[in-house]
Protein backbone atom coordinates (compact mmCIF):
# COMPACT_ATOMS: atom_id res chain seq x y z
CA UNK A 1 0.00 0.00 0.00
CA UNK A 2 1.77 3.02 -1.03
CA UNK A 3 1.50 6.36 0.63
CA UNK A 4 -1.87 7.65 -1.26
CA UNK A 5 -3.53 4.70 -1.17
CA UNK A 6 -3.44 4.51 2.37
CA UNK A 7 -4.26 8.10 2.84
CA UNK A 8 -7.42 7.35 1.05
CA UNK A 9 -8.23 4.06 3.23
CA UNK A 10 -7.88 6.16 6.64
CA UNK A 11 -10.30 9.03 4.80
CA UNK A 12 -12.56 5.92 3.51
CA UNK A 13 -12.54 4.35 6.77
CA UNK A 14 -13.05 7.55 9.08
CA UNK A 15 -9.92 7.19 10.83
CA UNK A 16 -9.89 11.15 11.28
CA UNK A 17 -12.72 12.39 12.74
CA UNK A 18 -12.65 15.94 10.33
CA UNK A 19 -15.44 16.23 6.81
CA UNK A 20 -13.04 16.37 3.62
CA UNK A 21 -11.95 19.70 2.91
CA UNK A 22 -10.77 20.51 6.90
CA UNK A 23 -7.23 21.31 7.34
CA UNK A 24 -6.73 17.33 9.06
CA UNK A 25 -7.56 15.85 5.57
CA UNK A 26 -5.41 18.38 3.43
CA UNK A 27 -2.54 17.59 5.63
CA UNK A 28 -3.41 13.61 5.83
CA UNK A 29 -3.39 13.88 2.36
CA UNK A 30 -0.14 15.57 1.55
CA UNK A 31 1.66 13.40 4.13
CA UNK A 32 0.30 10.49 2.33
CA UNK A 33 1.34 11.85 -0.82
CA UNK A 34 4.81 12.37 -0.04
CA UNK A 35 5.30 8.82 1.41
CA UNK A 36 4.51 7.24 -1.53
CA UNK A 37 6.48 9.36 -3.74
CA UNK A 38 9.29 9.17 -1.34
CA UNK A 39 9.36 5.63 -0.48
CA UNK A 40 8.55 2.74 -2.74
CA UNK A 41 7.56 -0.99 -3.09
CA UNK A 42 10.33 -3.87 -2.39
CA UNK A 43 9.49 -6.05 -5.42
CA UNK A 44 11.07 -10.17 -5.20
CA UNK A 45 10.39 -12.94 -7.54
CA UNK A 46 8.50 -15.44 -5.31
CA UNK A 47 9.66 -18.29 -6.75
CA UNK A 48 13.70 -17.59 -6.32
CA UNK A 49 13.66 -14.73 -4.44
CA UNK A 50 15.68 -12.49 -6.40
CA UNK A 51 15.28 -8.68 -6.68
CA UNK A 52 12.98 -7.43 -8.96
CA UNK A 53 13.01 -3.46 -10.15
CA UNK A 54 10.46 -1.53 -11.58
CA UNK A 55 11.35 0.74 -14.30
CA UNK A 56 8.87 3.20 -16.11
CA UNK A 57 6.15 0.53 -15.55
CA UNK A 58 8.57 -2.79 -16.39
CA UNK A 59 9.94 -4.92 -14.11
CA UNK A 60 13.48 -5.82 -14.58
CA UNK A 61 16.09 -7.91 -12.36
CA UNK A 62 18.17 -5.56 -13.13
CA UNK A 63 18.83 -1.64 -12.25
CA UNK A 64 19.73 -0.80 -15.34
CA UNK A 65 17.12 -2.23 -17.45
CA UNK A 66 18.59 -5.57 -19.44
CA UNK A 67 17.43 -8.35 -17.80
CA UNK A 68 13.33 -8.31 -18.16
CA UNK A 69 11.62 -10.13 -15.98
CA UNK A 70 9.34 -13.14 -17.93
CA UNK A 71 5.79 -12.41 -18.18
CA UNK A 72 3.16 -14.23 -15.90
CA UNK A 73 6.49 -14.50 -13.19
CA UNK A 74 4.93 -14.18 -9.63
CA UNK A 75 6.22 -11.38 -7.65
CA UNK A 76 5.57 -10.83 -3.76
CA UNK A 77 6.14 -7.64 -1.30
CA UNK A 78 9.40 -7.58 -0.02
CA UNK A 79 8.71 -4.56 1.82
CA UNK A 80 9.63 -0.87 1.51
CA UNK A 81 12.62 1.47 0.70
CA UNK A 82 13.47 4.82 -0.03
CA UNK A 83 13.45 6.47 -3.16
CA UNK A 84 16.31 8.30 -3.45
CA UNK A 85 14.43 10.51 -6.91
CA UNK A 86 11.16 11.01 -4.18
CA UNK A 87 13.62 11.59 -1.74
CA UNK A 88 15.50 14.30 -3.63
CA UNK A 89 12.02 16.50 -3.49
CA UNK A 90 10.19 15.25 -0.53
CA UNK A 91 13.17 15.73 1.75
CA UNK A 92 11.33 16.89 4.66
CA UNK A 93 8.75 14.71 4.76
CA UNK A 94 11.54 11.92 4.85
CA UNK A 95 13.40 13.23 7.80
CA UNK A 96 10.15 13.83 9.90
CA UNK A 97 8.78 10.06 8.83
CA UNK A 98 12.63 8.86 9.47
CA UNK A 99 12.27 10.44 13.46
CA UNK A 100 8.85 9.11 14.36
CA UNK A 101 9.41 5.75 12.53
CA UNK A 102 9.75 4.15 16.03
CA UNK A 103 6.01 5.07 16.55
CA UNK A 104 4.42 2.05 15.03
CA UNK A 105 2.30 -0.68 16.53
CA UNK A 106 4.56 -2.74 18.32
CA UNK A 107 7.69 -0.07 18.57
CA UNK A 108 9.98 -0.83 16.82
CA UNK A 109 11.50 0.57 13.61
CA UNK A 110 9.73 -1.78 10.77
CA UNK A 111 7.46 0.92 10.13
CA UNK A 112 7.91 0.56 6.12
CA UNK A 113 8.04 -2.90 6.38
CA UNK A 114 4.66 -3.70 8.97
CA UNK A 115 3.46 -6.73 7.71
CA UNK A 116 -0.09 -5.54 7.44
CA UNK A 117 -2.29 -2.73 6.56
CA UNK A 118 -3.75 -2.56 10.00
CA UNK A 119 0.11 -2.16 11.97
CA UNK A 120 0.94 0.34 8.85
CA UNK A 121 -2.35 2.15 9.83
CA UNK A 122 -1.77 2.47 13.49
CA UNK A 123 1.76 3.65 12.22
CA UNK A 124 0.29 6.17 10.42
CA UNK A 125 -2.41 7.45 13.09
CA UNK A 126 0.33 8.03 15.68
CA UNK A 127 2.49 9.79 12.43
CA UNK A 128 -0.80 12.18 12.20
CA UNK A 129 -0.88 12.66 15.57
CA UNK A 130 2.27 13.76 16.34
CA UNK A 131 1.92 16.31 13.25
CA UNK A 132 -1.03 17.77 14.00
CA UNK A 133 0.34 18.57 17.87
CA UNK A 134 3.81 19.89 16.06
CA UNK A 135 2.44 21.50 12.97
CA UNK A 136 3.49 25.51 14.45
CA UNK A 137 7.14 25.41 14.22
CA UNK A 138 8.38 28.19 16.99
CA UNK A 139 12.52 28.95 15.91
CA UNK A 140 14.14 30.98 18.19
CA UNK A 141 17.16 33.47 16.98
CA UNK A 142 20.27 32.36 18.13
CA UNK A 143 21.31 34.15 21.26
CA UNK A 144 24.58 36.23 21.52
CA UNK A 145 24.35 37.83 24.48
CA UNK A 146 27.35 37.80 26.44
CA UNK A 147 28.97 39.47 29.66
CA UNK A 148 31.45 41.90 28.64
CA UNK A 149 32.27 43.62 31.91
CA UNK A 150 31.97 42.90 35.41
CA UNK A 151 33.62 44.69 38.45
CA UNK A 152 32.62 44.93 42.26
CA UNK A 153 32.68 48.45 44.23
CA UNK A 154 34.32 47.90 47.60
CA UNK A 155 36.05 48.45 50.94
CA UNK A 156 39.98 48.33 51.24
CA UNK A 157 41.02 47.92 54.29
CA UNK A 158 44.31 46.86 53.85
CA UNK A 159 45.91 43.00 54.92
CA UNK A 160 42.70 40.72 55.11
CA UNK A 161 40.15 43.15 54.45
CA UNK A 162 41.82 43.93 50.81
CA UNK A 163 39.04 43.57 48.11
CA UNK A 164 39.60 40.04 46.35
CA UNK A 165 38.13 39.35 43.22
CA UNK A 166 37.76 36.10 41.69
CA UNK A 167 37.32 35.63 38.00
CA UNK A 168 37.05 32.69 35.28
CA UNK A 169 38.03 33.02 31.58
CA UNK A 170 36.44 30.25 28.99
CA UNK A 171 36.98 29.13 25.92
CA UNK A 172 40.11 27.68 23.53
CA UNK A 173 42.06 30.89 22.67
CA UNK A 174 43.17 34.21 24.26
CA UNK A 175 41.16 36.94 25.82
CA UNK A 176 41.99 40.57 25.92
CA UNK A 177 40.70 42.64 28.98
CA UNK A 178 41.48 45.38 30.61
CA UNK A 179 41.81 44.97 34.47
CA UNK A 180 41.04 48.13 36.92
CA UNK A 181 41.61 49.53 40.54
CA UNK A 182 39.52 52.74 40.72
CA UNK A 183 40.09 54.44 43.59
CA UNK A 184 40.81 58.16 43.43
CA UNK A 185 38.64 58.18 40.08
CA UNK A 186 35.55 57.41 41.97
CA UNK A 187 35.92 60.65 43.53
CA UNK A 188 33.44 62.77 41.25
CA UNK A 189 30.86 59.59 41.09
CA UNK A 190 30.53 58.53 44.48
CA UNK A 191 29.88 61.66 46.50
CA UNK A 192 30.40 61.49 50.36
CA UNK A 193 32.29 57.99 50.28
CA UNK A 194 35.71 58.35 50.93
CA UNK A 195 37.52 56.25 48.61
CA UNK A 196 41.17 55.02 48.03
CA UNK A 197 43.73 57.42 47.42
CA UNK A 198 45.93 55.15 45.99
CA UNK A 199 45.57 51.67 44.36
CA UNK A 200 47.27 48.77 43.24
CA UNK A 201 46.38 45.60 41.34
CA UNK A 202 48.03 42.24 42.04
CA UNK A 203 47.49 39.55 39.14
CA UNK A 204 47.04 35.97 40.45
CA UNK A 205 46.53 32.47 37.99
CA UNK A 206 46.19 29.39 39.49
CA UNK A 207 49.04 27.58 37.55
CA UNK A 208 49.65 23.79 38.57
CA UNK A 209 47.17 23.84 41.56
CA UNK A 210 48.41 26.52 43.12
CA UNK A 211 47.82 30.96 42.56
CA UNK A 212 51.02 32.29 40.53
CA UNK A 213 51.36 36.32 40.88
CA UNK A 214 51.61 37.16 37.26
CA UNK A 215 51.55 40.85 36.96
CA UNK A 216 51.01 44.08 39.27
CA UNK A 217 50.40 47.53 38.73
CA UNK A 218 50.51 50.69 40.82
CA UNK A 219 49.60 53.36 38.64
CA UNK A 220 47.91 52.52 35.29
CA UNK A 221 49.85 54.70 33.07
CA UNK A 222 52.82 52.84 33.62
CA UNK A 223 51.51 49.59 32.63
CA UNK A 224 53.48 49.16 28.79
CA UNK A 225 49.98 48.37 26.90
CA UNK A 226 48.61 51.33 28.56
CA UNK A 227 48.10 52.88 25.10
CA UNK A 228 45.75 50.20 23.80
CA UNK A 229 42.99 51.07 26.74
CA UNK A 230 40.16 52.12 25.44
CA UNK A 231 39.64 56.12 25.95
CA UNK A 232 36.47 55.94 27.80
CA UNK A 233 37.96 54.05 30.56
CA UNK A 234 41.22 56.10 30.52
CA UNK A 235 38.82 58.88 31.31
CA UNK A 236 37.15 57.38 34.21
CA UNK A 237 40.70 56.44 36.23
CA UNK A 238 42.92 59.23 37.98
CA UNK A 239 46.57 58.96 37.57
CA UNK A 240 46.95 56.73 40.97
CA UNK A 241 44.83 54.37 39.93
CA UNK A 242 46.25 50.76 38.88
CA UNK A 243 44.79 49.26 35.22
CA UNK A 244 46.50 46.42 33.11
CA UNK A 245 46.00 45.18 29.75
CA UNK A 246 46.81 41.37 29.22
CA UNK A 247 46.13 38.66 27.20
CA UNK A 248 44.68 35.88 29.58
CA UNK A 249 44.31 32.34 28.60
CA UNK A 250 41.40 30.73 29.55
CA UNK A 251 41.44 29.66 33.32
CA UNK A 252 41.16 31.42 36.98
CA UNK A 253 42.16 34.12 38.16
CA UNK A 254 41.93 36.88 41.49
CA UNK A 255 43.34 40.40 41.20
CA UNK A 256 43.62 41.71 44.31
CA UNK A 257 42.96 45.29 45.16
CA UNK A 258 45.28 47.17 48.14
CA UNK A 259 46.30 50.43 49.26
CA UNK A 260 49.77 50.92 47.12
CA UNK A 261 52.69 50.12 48.60
CA UNK A 262 54.12 52.36 51.61
CA UNK A 263 50.19 53.91 51.33
CA UNK A 264 48.35 53.33 54.95
CA UNK A 265 45.18 55.04 53.72
CA UNK A 266 42.11 53.24 52.94
CA UNK A 267 38.77 53.28 51.44
CA UNK A 268 36.21 52.61 48.44
CA UNK A 269 37.45 51.21 45.33
CA UNK A 270 36.17 49.53 42.19
CA UNK A 271 37.73 46.42 40.95
CA UNK A 272 36.95 45.45 36.98
CA UNK A 273 37.12 43.00 34.76
CA UNK A 274 36.55 44.27 30.72
CA UNK A 275 36.25 42.25 27.68
CA UNK A 276 37.58 44.23 24.87
CA UNK A 277 37.69 41.74 22.33
CA UNK A 278 34.57 40.43 20.31
CA UNK A 279 36.69 38.24 18.15
CA UNK A 280 37.72 36.13 20.42
CA UNK A 281 36.34 32.79 21.30
CA UNK A 282 37.19 32.66 25.10
CA UNK A 283 34.90 34.57 27.06
CA UNK A 284 34.30 36.34 31.00
CA UNK A 285 32.24 33.69 32.78
CA UNK A 286 31.89 34.38 36.57
CA UNK A 287 33.34 37.42 39.09
CA UNK A 288 33.47 36.88 42.64
CA UNK A 289 34.41 39.18 45.30
CA UNK A 290 35.37 39.26 48.58
CA UNK A 291 35.16 42.32 50.90
CA UNK A 292 33.55 43.41 54.22
CA UNK A 293 30.28 44.89 54.49
CA UNK A 294 29.96 47.80 56.46
CA UNK A 295 26.57 49.23 55.35
CA UNK A 296 25.38 52.19 53.64
CA UNK A 297 27.83 53.37 51.04
CA UNK A 298 30.48 50.77 52.07
CA UNK A 299 28.46 48.25 51.36
CA UNK A 300 30.01 45.65 48.54
CA UNK A 301 28.40 46.28 45.01
CA UNK A 302 28.90 44.34 41.85
CA UNK A 303 28.40 45.43 38.27
CA UNK A 304 27.89 44.05 34.98
CA UNK A 305 27.18 44.56 31.41
CA UNK A 306 25.49 42.66 29.15
CA UNK A 307 25.39 43.11 25.51
CA UNK A 308 24.02 41.22 22.49
CA UNK A 309 21.08 40.01 21.41
CA UNK A 310 18.51 37.14 23.43
CA UNK A 311 19.34 37.28 27.25
CA UNK A 312 22.14 35.76 29.29
CA UNK A 313 21.02 33.74 32.40
CA UNK A 314 23.25 34.54 35.35
CA UNK A 315 23.03 33.39 39.12
CA UNK A 316 24.56 36.32 41.63
CA UNK A 317 25.52 35.46 45.05
CA UNK A 318 25.84 37.24 48.08
CA UNK A 319 27.68 34.96 50.22
CA UNK A 320 28.17 35.26 54.08
CA UNK A 321 28.12 31.95 56.16
CA UNK A 322 28.73 29.98 53.44
CA UNK A 323 32.23 31.68 53.04
CA UNK A 324 35.14 29.58 54.31
CA UNK A 325 37.02 31.89 56.94
CA UNK A 326 36.40 32.08 60.61
CA UNK A 327 32.66 32.45 61.40
CA UNK A 328 33.63 35.59 63.75
CA UNK A 329 34.58 37.29 60.72
CA UNK A 330 31.57 36.98 58.35
CA UNK A 331 28.46 38.22 57.96
CA UNK A 332 25.71 36.17 59.29
CA UNK A 333 23.02 36.93 57.08
CA UNK A 334 23.35 38.56 53.44
CA UNK A 335 20.58 40.40 51.18
CA UNK A 336 20.88 41.07 47.82
CA UNK A 337 18.83 43.96 45.46
CA UNK A 338 19.66 43.77 41.46
CA UNK A 339 18.89 46.59 39.26
CA UNK A 340 19.13 47.80 35.75
CA UNK A 341 20.42 51.03 35.07
CA UNK A 342 18.29 53.06 31.67
CA UNK A 343 18.28 56.71 31.06
CA UNK A 344 20.57 57.65 34.14
CA UNK A 345 17.78 55.66 36.67
CA UNK A 346 17.97 52.58 38.24
CA UNK A 347 14.89 49.79 38.31
CA UNK A 348 15.03 47.05 40.96
CA UNK A 349 14.76 43.73 39.20
CA UNK A 350 14.42 41.19 41.38
CA UNK A 351 15.57 41.15 45.62
CA UNK A 352 16.54 38.28 47.84
CA UNK A 353 17.38 37.33 51.59
CA UNK A 354 17.83 33.28 51.93
CA UNK A 355 18.27 32.01 48.36
CA UNK A 356 15.99 28.82 48.78
CA UNK A 357 12.69 31.03 48.60
CA UNK A 358 13.69 32.62 45.26
CA UNK A 359 11.35 31.49 42.43
CA UNK A 360 14.04 29.46 40.62
CA UNK A 361 16.49 28.37 43.33
CA UNK A 362 15.65 24.84 42.38
CA UNK A 363 17.30 25.79 38.67
CA UNK A 364 20.02 26.83 40.20
CA UNK A 365 23.14 24.72 39.10
CA UNK A 366 24.59 23.04 42.35
CA UNK A 367 28.01 24.06 42.29
CA UNK A 368 26.70 27.83 42.83
CA UNK A 369 24.26 26.94 45.28
CA UNK A 370 25.06 28.69 48.83
CA UNK A 371 25.62 25.82 51.85
CA UNK A 372 24.02 28.17 53.82
CA UNK A 373 20.42 28.80 54.10
CA UNK A 374 20.55 32.57 55.05
CA UNK A 375 23.23 33.64 52.17
CA UNK A 376 21.12 35.18 49.18
CA UNK A 377 21.18 34.04 45.68
CA UNK A 378 19.15 34.41 42.15
CA UNK A 379 19.10 33.01 38.92
CA UNK A 380 17.98 35.59 36.31
CA UNK A 381 17.20 35.82 32.73
CA UNK A 382 18.81 39.30 31.64
CA UNK A 383 18.68 40.88 28.44
CA UNK A 384 21.44 43.23 27.27
CA UNK A 385 21.97 46.47 29.52
CA UNK A 386 24.06 47.37 32.84
CA UNK A 387 23.16 46.36 36.01
CA UNK A 388 23.98 46.41 39.67
CA UNK A 389 24.00 43.96 42.51
CA UNK A 390 24.25 45.55 46.10
CA UNK A 391 24.69 42.97 48.77
CA UNK A 392 24.11 43.94 51.94
CA UNK A 393 24.33 42.35 55.96
CA UNK A 394 21.34 42.23 58.05
CA UNK A 395 21.79 43.02 61.93
CA UNK A 396 25.30 44.04 61.42
CA UNK A 397 28.52 44.08 59.57
CA UNK A 398 30.93 40.95 58.35
CA UNK A 399 33.06 40.20 55.57
CA UNK A 400 31.19 38.64 52.25
CA UNK A 401 31.60 37.41 48.55
CA UNK A 402 29.05 38.83 45.99
CA UNK A 403 29.41 36.93 42.84
CA UNK A 404 28.28 37.20 39.40
CA UNK A 405 27.94 33.89 37.09
CA UNK A 406 26.98 33.56 33.64
CA UNK A 407 25.25 30.10 33.37
CA UNK A 408 25.90 28.91 29.77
Amino acid sequence: MCGIELADFLMANDHVNKKPGTENTITLHTIGFQLGKAWRTIYVDAINNKRVYKIDGIYYYDEAGSEPVPAGTKLKNGGYEEDVKGTATNARAVKFLKRLASLNADGNRNFYAAETADDLLKAFNNIIAEAMNARTVIVNSPTTARLINISSRAPVRGGTNNAIAGFIIRGTGTKKVVIRADGAGLGNRWNGAKVLADSKIVLYQMINGSYQVIATNDNWQSDSRANEMPDEMQQLLASSDAGLVMNLAPGTYTAIVQPATGNTTTGIALVSVNDVDDTSTSKLINISTLAPIEGGQSNVIAGFIITGTGTKQVVVTAQGKSVKLPPERLCQDTTMNVYKMANGKSTEVANNDDWQEGAQAARIPTHLKPSEPSDAALLLNLGAGAYSAIMGCIGGTGIGSIGVNAVD
